[in-house]
Parts: structure tokens; sequence; C-alpha cells
């Protein structure tokens, strides 16, 4: 937030004041003083300045503008249509109310049974301080339990605000915005200390756009700092909000949130940082939030969260289960980077039973029990993952796979497993009663019985590489017929008709580079599988090129190893032909 400087504010501000200027020829400036001694209407100098902010609305056209001096304004109000709750500014027509000092020298102040602010009709606030505003009288949801601070209905834009210590019997303790046909719009506020009884204890988002904004240190059941209902929150900061219920910082219904910091905050269930049942979040970065489920982040439904990598990715965030991200009964999380999370139960980068991680980089999560990286329950989707140094002081230190009910399954595909670690029973891979494994290079691994992939009573590995992990690649528990691993390249002898126990080949061991070289056993050696039509590989090529899906995370251009090794020999043969002339 320090890069959006004064110089911009000032220029919103005059450029707001123009547009309305030119919305109307005969625009009036006027002005308001708490002090004022001789308030006379229609307050057009200062010395016959406004006693409260109200008396200047009442007389005001469209276009003009209101100048409020430094003070605090308690009196005057007016209430919208059947509302019982009185508005100590109620503003319905386009105009321009302003501080002239702005909000450190300015407040506007509520009270039992009075908002701050409820703008309409193009109304503009922009520079004060709302304070202890109350919304919870009458019988309607939306403007009297609702938008303790402010309501902006419509075409209105709050700018250059501070709202603190307000309350909603229901939603939008500080302020709630209403899109419908028109946008509403709040820009460079902070919303700080404010409280609702159901969501939303910071911002309702019924439509309408937050940008450049701080909501901090806000409380609600659920969203603590922001319920997002529609509409669009963006380039703003959540931080140090908590919930008991869903999201600490932020609950999303649908709408988008883009490019925001989410961080400290917390929730007694789930999502610290946010909790999504539909909408997009896209580049917002969770860092720092904790909660018993999904400490960064948790979702379902038809919630989409992407692009979450770099300065924002999900990190350092912490939980019972899912310390970065809780995925339940659906959802899913496209090309973002889960790292440094931490979990006391299950899975400290995710713990995913329902929906999908996709595409995306889960390293360095910690934890205690179970799933360093990433613990599956019942069902599910991990594909295209990098999955690496991850650690769990228990067991299954990159994937934990238990799936109880055999009519669903966790499915692992087309990932790469690699340098995680466990105390014992699969440092990269434990299917536990179930769970399917297929085209997954599972290397470099380190655990007690096995270091590579383990089976306890079911499991089913296909197509994959179990190769050069630190200890034994494959471990199994159970009857022969309760697990399956063939057409897969592993070094220990499973007894399986299609497995080849010779080196894969990759390009670069050393480097983590496991693409397949030309020559390698694995390029066209798999069995073909119903999901792979139209599907891609860990680089984004197609999934099978040449009739037969290679093994491993990677496929090869190369049609087949003995075309490319008589390749290999011609080309040998060409150049020491040219050599002797």
């Amino acid at each position: 937030m320090n890069r959006h400087t004064a110089p911009r504010i000032f220029a919103i501000t005059a450029s707001l004041s123009l547009a309305l200027a030119a919305s109307h020829a005969f625009a009036v400036l006027r002005y308001v003083d708490d002090d004022s001694l001789t308030p006379i209407p229609p307050y057009t100098n200062e010395a016959n300045a406004a006693f409260s902010i109200q008396d200047a609305v009442n007389v005001s056209s469209i276009g003009d503008e209101i100048l409020v001096k430094a003070g605090t304004y308690l009196y005057g109000g007016g209430c919208y249509m059947t509302a019982n709750v009185t508005n100590r500014v109620y503003a319905n027509i386009p105009i321009l109310i302003r501080s002239e000092y702005g909000p450190a020298a300015t407040m506007i102040a509520g009270g039992p049974g009075y908002r701050c602010v409820l703008l309409r009709g193009g109304a503009t606030l922009c520079g004060f301080t709302l304070m202890n505003g109350t919304a919870n009288q009458g019988w309607d949801t939306f403007y009297d339990h609702s938008g303790g601070g402010a309501i902006l209905d419509g075409s209105t834009m709050l700018s250059n605000c501070i709202v603190t210590g307000c309350t909603a019997q229901r939603f939008g303790g500080g302020v709630e915005l209403i899109g419908g046909g028109a946008t509403s719009r709040m820009d460079n506020c902070t919303v700080t200390g404010n409280t609702a009884g159901e969501s939303g204890g910071g911002v309702l988002v019924l439509g309408g756009e937050v940008s450049r904004c701080v909501i901090t240190s806000n409380n609600a059941p659920s969203g603590g700092g922001v319920d997002l209902n529609g509409g669009l929150v963006q380039d703003s900061e959540i931080n140090f909000n908590t919930a008991s219920a869903r999201g600490g910082g932020m609950l999303i219904y649908y709408g988008v949130s883009d490019y925001n910091y989410v961080c400290n905050n917390t929730c007694t269930d789930r999502g610290g940082g946010i909790y999504a049942s539909g909408g997009l979040v896209s580049l917002t970065g969770a860092t720092n939030n904790r909660a018993l489920f999904g400490g960064g982040m948790a979702c379902t439904g038809e919630a989409m969260i992407a692009n979450c990598t770099g300065l924002r990715d999900i990190a350092y965030n912490s939980a019972q289960r899912g310390g970065g991200v809780y995925l339940e009964g659906g959802g899913t999380v496209s090309n973002s980077a889960i790292c440094f999370n931490t979990a006391s139960e299950y899975g400290g980068g995710a713990r995913v039973t329902g929906g999908k991680l996709v595409t995306s980089s889960v390293y360095l999560n910690l934890c205690s029990n179970i799933g360093g990286g990433i613990s599956m329950y019942d069902m599910g989707m991990v594909t295209r993952c990098w999955i690496q140094w991850n650690r769990a002081l228990q067991q299954s230190g990159g994937v934990d796979i238990d799936e109880p009910d055999s009519f669903t399954d966790c499915l692992l595909l087309n990932s790469v497993v690699t340098s995680n670690s466990a105390v014992a029973l699969g440092g990269g891979v434990n299917c536990y009663y179930g769970g399917i494994v297929q085209n997954c290079t599972i290397t470099k691994n380190t655990s007690l019985d096995p270091a590579g992939i383990r089976c306890y009573l079911g499991g089913s590995v296909y197509n994959s590489i179990v190769y050069y992990n630190n200890g034994a690649d494959f471990g199994s528990f159970g009857a022969g017929d309760s697990w399956t691993c063939d057409y897969s390249c592993v070094s220990t002898d499973v007894g399986a008709p299609h497995n080849t126990m010779a080196d894969p080949m990759f390009t670069s061991y050393a480097l983590d580079n496991y693409v397949l070289q030309g020559v390698s056993p694995c390029i066209n050696t798999g069995s073909n599988m119903p999901w792979m039509v139209g599907e891609v590989d860990m680089n984004g090529n197609q999934r099978i090129l040449f009739d037969i899906v290679d093994m491993g995370a990677y496929e090869s251009d190369v049609p087949e190893p003995a075309a490319a090794a008589a390749a290999i020999i011609v080309c040998c043969g060409l150049v020491v032909r040219l050599r002797r002339g």
C-alpha cells in the first residue's frame, strides 16, 4: 500500500470534483463547520457555514461540492425510505462531500441507532473518519442490520476514509457495498476495528469494487475482514481479522479477489486467510494465517484459486489439517506456490478431500504427523504438481493417500514427487487402503520402509517411475491382489509383467531434470488410460505423442528408443566418415 501516494489521492479528489461540476452548469460550493455560530442557508460562504453535514446536503443540487472543516460531526441525520436506522449523513444525488484536512482531522460519529453515512444516487464522500456507527434496528436486512459505518448503494464512492469502531447486527460491520445495476466503489480506505453479527466484520460486498484498501482487525463469525458476495476486491491488504466459523480474512461466495495480500488472519474453524465456496481468487497471497482446517485458504464448491505465486504465494500458514490449503468436496487450486506451511495432523502443504490441485508447486512444508506435502482423503485429484522438500515427522513425506471408501478415488497424476522425507512408511508416497498413482516420477525421497512409494492393503500404481530413492523404492503390505504396480519403472521386482527395472535415464538426475533421454526404456512402454485424451504432461506437452504413453511425468518427443539409438549410430557414423574425408 505504500506505493499509493498522497498526490494520487488529491488527483482522484480533483477529478471527482471536475466530473461532478461538469454534470451541472451551476454547481455550487457549500461549507460545513461544526464551530459555525451563524449557519445560514445556502451555506455558500465560510462565515455562514452549515453546522451539520446533513444540513448542507439537504440544500444541495446535482454537481454541488460540500467542503467540510476539521471537527467531529455528531449531529444531523437522514433516513432512507422506510429504513429505521438514521444516517448521520444521507446523500442521494451526485454531489461531492469532502473534508478540508483529511480523515485524521475530520470525523463523522454515529451512535446507538445511527449509521455514519448512506450514499446513493452517485454521491461521493472523501477524506473522513467514520466512527462508532451502528446498524441494529428495524427489520430490513441490508438497510437496517448491515453497514454499521457506511452503505454505498449504486454508483457511489467512498475514498480516502477511515472506518472504525462500527457494528452491524448482521453483515458488514464497517461498510456495505450494494452493486445493483451500477458500481459502488471504495478506494484507498482503512477499515479497522469493526464487528458484524454474521459475516463481513469489516466489509460486505454485494457487487461493486473495493480497491487499494487496508482491512484490518475486524471480527465476525464468518468473513472476519470481508464477505465477498459479488463484485471485486483488488490490490488491498486484509490482515489481523478474526472469525470463528469460516474465513478469518475473507469469505467468498462469488466475485473476484485479485492481487490482494491476506496475512495474519485467524479462524477457529475453516480458512484462516480465505474461505471460498465460489468465485475466483487470483494473484492473492496468503501468509501467516491460522485455522483448524486450511491455515491459508479453504475452498469448496465452484471456487477457483489461481496464480497465487511469487510475492503472492500461499506460505507460512498453519493449521491442524491443511497448513496451506484445505480442499473440501470441491474447488480448484491451480498455478500456485504452496510453501513453508505447517500442519499438526495432516497435510503440511495441502489437505485434499475433494476438488483439484493442479499445476502447482508444493515445497518445504512440514507436518508433525502424516503427509508433509499433501494429505489426500477419500476423494480428490492432484495433477501436474511439483512436490519437493516436504517433511513428515511420522509418515508420508511427500503425499499421503488415505482412501477408506472403495466407491471413491484419490488420484495422483502427472506429478513429480522428489526429495521429500518421512521417519517411516513412504518418503515419497504412501497409499493407505487405496489411491491411484499414474504417470508420476517419484525419486530422491527418504524414509524407512520404503523411501519411494508404499502400498498398504490397496493402491494402484501405473506408468510411474519409482527410482533412485534413498532407501527401498517400493514397499507393500497385504496380499498381492490388494494392490497393483504395473507398467512402471521400479528398481524393486514386484512381480508385475510389464515393469522394467532398468535405469530410467533422466536427462539430469543431479539437476532435477526428469525428462527422459531419447534411449530411455520408459518411452512408449506405458499403458494408455481414458483420462489421457486431451491431457498434457508436466511440461505442457501432449500426454500421448506416439500411440503409447511414456512412463513418468514427462512425455518424450522421441518416437521410440530403438529409433533414437539408430539415429545416434547413423549420426556418429556420418561424423566419422566426414572426419576421414
